[in-house]
């Protein structure tokens, strides 16, 4: 039996992302992640296929963790990968 599947894969990527604390692995793994780029937030967050649903919930959870509840700061963090969406802010 293939255990290589996007969906097997998806899983590990997904117990990896949990663990992420910093933005410089989140910039790693979207780089790393050809299907991501040029998606909006909230495209990706649509994108139960490719797990960018996970990567937008814990990216999100770490930028609102690191904010502090700054709105500005968030947006900064947010722009470091979603460069020119403006839907999460």
């Amino acid at each position: 039996m293939k255990k290589n599947t996007i969906l097997d894969d998806t899983t590990l990527e997904n117990k990896t992302l949990e663990s992420y604390t910093t933005i410089k692995q989140f910039i790693n793994f979207y780089e790393n992640h050809p299907e991501y780029e040029g998606k909006s937030f909230s495209e990706l967050q649509n994108d139960t296929i490719h797990g960018g649903d996970y990567f937008c919930k814990f990216y999100g959870n770490l930028v609102e963790k690191k904010s502090k509840g700054d709105k500005e700061y968030a947006k900064i963090l947010m722009r470091i990968i979603f460069v020119n969406d403006t839907a999460y802010y």
